[in-house]
């Protein structure tokens, strides 16, 4: 069997799915893939085929680009408002032999993939003993239609000839994957929507927003992604075409969500434990491993904050799915620990006790700088610092760096551009004179530094002479 004939037959089996769902109303997301034997939707051997071979009859990639093109449509406009189809009584599976746990609330297609045949893995304990015995990929509708999207347009490109397809579907269409900004929050006009506000201050007192995907729960843990998920539709523009579109919120709720359920299944898998671990020896040794990771750990795909704790600080301005379903991971992370620490308040007591030492040692140690640079910056309007900066990470990121510099500390200059509000440069400029003045004029000659710290700002990174512009 070639390449072309495995593809086709892989593209069958996911119809028949993708029908009976349709049939049932309900829809299964995940798609659990065994490929030991066989890749699934081999993209790079279908180019190599298409590459080295002259074809000459188009009937098979025809059939090819027609089932491709069906699978996308399927998912974008047949599924646009069918819920998911969910295990009446939840899935759980504990591998004792690989002490590994995992879970899950959606029901999923287990299959060991072979070139001309899929063994399915129907029933609950079949679905348990495939989980234990293979090593698998999971495959969702919206990354099998995206690959259907890769495949059809390359198959057209070598070939014109196969795409007289009457009516083309592309994945997402309204959605892309280039990054999006969102108009009504960088204008600040969306902070006057009586929606906002009531979201605003639901968090202010809860410290969370929920909103409910197929009726299941997400915690949401910043006001402006919270906005976003919860209306149907918003203005956005194409970060690198400027082009302006109104596109439905649903999308994006929908990777937040497959993202929210990836990480609450990455933390029973990895950091869930029996009660005799956490009443153990071991039991420091396992929370400040949570403590670590949930404060102070690098995130992967995340590079101006650290911890899972991060999620309490993305401010939504510029979205592309990927960043939604980043968070939506680390915010179902985040739930599980606040669970974790709600059931057991008393083991968590030690480690905060120690961490509320440190932060108030540090802050006595840096207040007397950091007090002088906060007065500057805050009393230039009666917002404080929020008439400058849009969050607190960026604040305080900020702030700490010229604590360091000038208290002669060593400190990294932050890799991307902190944001600033806009208007904010005047008045912002006059303050970083007064605190060059007040705490370093005459006494640290490297003023270069200070000048390199204000450089990472967003209206001050192209700023050709930052002593002028400071000093007017």
């Amino acid at each position: 069997m070639n390449i072309l004939s495995q593809i086709n037959f892989q593209l069958s089996q996911v119809e028949k799915c993708l029908q009976r769902d349709l049939k049932d109303g309900l829809v299964t997301i995940n798609y659990y893939l065994c490929e030991d034997e066989c890749k699934f939707l081999d993209f790079l051997s279908l180019q190599e085929y298409l590459t080295e071979t002259d074809i000459k009859i188009f009937l098979l990639l025809k059939t090819i680009n027609r089932q491709c093109n069906d699978i996308i449509k399927t998912w974008n406009v047949d599924f646009t408002d069918l819920p998911d189809r969910e295990f009446k009584d939840g899935f759980e599976c504990i591998d004792e032999a690989n002490k590994s746990y995992y879970s899950s609330s959606l029901v999923f297609h287990a299959i060991y993939l072979k070139p001309d045949k899929w063994e399915f893995y129907h029933y609950i304990e079949q679905k348990k003993n495939f989980v234990k015995a293979y090593s698998f990929r999971n495959y969702q509708i919206a990354h099998i239609a995206q690959r259907c999207a890769t495949i059809l347009n390359y198959i057209t490109a070598c070939y014109p000839e196969t795409g007289d397809i009457d009516s083309l579907y592309s994945v997402d269409s309204k959605v892309y994957d280039e990054p999006h900004l969102v108009t009504s929050l960088h204008d600040e006009s969306a902070f006057n929507d009586k929606v906002y506000k009531d979201i605003k201050r639901g968090i202010d007192i809860d410290k969370f927003d929920r909103v409910h995907y197929n009726k299941y729960p997400l915690k949401i843990y910043t006001v402006n992604l919270a906005y976003i998920l919860s209306i149907s539709n918003i203005e956005v523009q194409n970060v690198i075409t400027q082009k302006k579109e109104i596109i439905n919120t649903k999308v994006f709720l929908k990777e937040y969500n497959s993202g929210y359920l990836e990480g609450q299944n990455y933390f029973d898998k990895n950091f869930k434990v029996s009660a005799s671990v956490l009443y153990g020896d071991k039991a420091n040794e396992y929370l400040s491993n949570i403590s670590y990771n949930y404060s102070e750990a690098e995130i992967t795909d995340v590079t101006t904050n650290k911890g899972w704790r991060y999620v309490r600080e993305f401010d939504a301005m510029v979205l592309t799915r990927k960043r939604v379903k980043t968070v939506g991971f680390y915010s179902g992370i985040v739930d599980k620990v606040e669970t974790l620490v709600k059931e057991h308040p008393n083991l968590f007591k030690a480690i905060e006790k120690e961490k509320e030492f440190k932060s108030k040692t540090l802050e006595k140690e840096v207040s007397p700088t950091l007090e002088i640079i906060q007065n500057h910056i805050e009393e230039i309007d009666d917002k404080g610092w929020q008439y400058s900066f849009k969050n607190q990470h960026n604040y305080d990121t900020f702030t700490s760096l010229l604590v360091a510099y000038f208290e002669q500390k060593e400190y990294v200059l932050p890799t991307e551009i902190i944001e600033l509000k806009r208007g904010c440069k005047t008045r912002l400029a006059k303050a970083f004179g007064e605190i060059l003045r007040e705490l370093g004029d005459g006494v640290l000659k490297e003023k270069t530094k200070y000048f390199d710290i204000i450089k990472t700002l967003k209206y001050f990174k192209d700023e050709k002479d930052i002593y002028k512009a400071i000093t007017r």
